[in-house]
């Protein structure tokens, strides 16, 4: 009975030894395995490619790096600030009978440096922002004029922009209809074009042809 009881302890011991070598031997193995893999940093630049499930295979993302500079558009910070009429008309006077929409002050500057694709931010005219897309330019002897449209429900609406060395005119026409923007050494004001004809229809004074009365026979 001792004898089997020894065996039997000395068994225990045995398999104990040998979980234990085994156990150490997988642990060498993972270890192992792991030194052999790439080691990555977060200070590399180099992006990891995951495999992604196949309904998502045809999805494309695109960063600003990896687009040609000549493809996107600049957005151009707001080249204006609303000025009340008082600071206005202290500079310069609107049209004569004319009432403006809002008194501007344009930094002409920055309308010069406009380029092709550019985004021009103009004021808000009678609650409507509205963002041009230039689309041409030309550089003439005392002026620039740069063209650009926007698109409304499928509808493109042009702008022209003609600015010489004091004077800036911006014609826009939208949905509501077309505004006049003028300025003077940056200062302005933005008027409803309507009420610009209204105003010269008024001194147009109809011309009236008196036929002489036939002498009677």
């Amino acid at each position: 009975m001792r004898n089997i009881t020894l065996i039997f302890i000395l068994f225990i011991l045995v398999g104990t030894l040998v979980f234990y070598t085994m156990k150490h031997e997988e642990q060498k193995e993972v270890s192992r395995a792991a030194s052999l893999l790439p080691q990555v940093t977060t200070t590399q630049k180099e992006q990891i490619s995951i495999p992604t499930p196949s309904h998502e295979k045809n999805t494309t993302h695109i960063f600003k790096e990896n687009i040609p500079e000549e493809e996107y558009q600049e957005e151009i910070p707001s080249m204006y600030k609303i000025l009340s009429m008082e600071e206005a008309t202290s500079i310069t006077k609107p049209r004569k009978n004319i009432t403006p929409i809002t008194a501007i002050e344009l930094e002409t500057k920055k309308l010069k440096k406009l380029k092709k694709n550019d985004i021009l931010k103009l004021p808000d005219i009678e609650g409507v922002d509205y963002e041009i897309t230039i689309t041409s330019m030309q550089t003439n002897a005392s002026s620039v004029t740069s063209t650009g449209s926007f698109t409304d429900e499928g509808i493109r609406y042009s702008t022209t922009i003609t600015q010489s060395n004091k004077e800036s005119f911006i014609t826009l026409s939208t949905p509501k209809g077309t505004y006049e923007i003028e300025t003077q050494n940056g200062v302005g004001y933005i008027y409803n074009t309507q009420d610009i004809r209204k105003h010269l229809q008024k001194g147009i004074k109809d011309d009236v042809i008196i036929l002489p009365i036939p002498k009677k026979k």
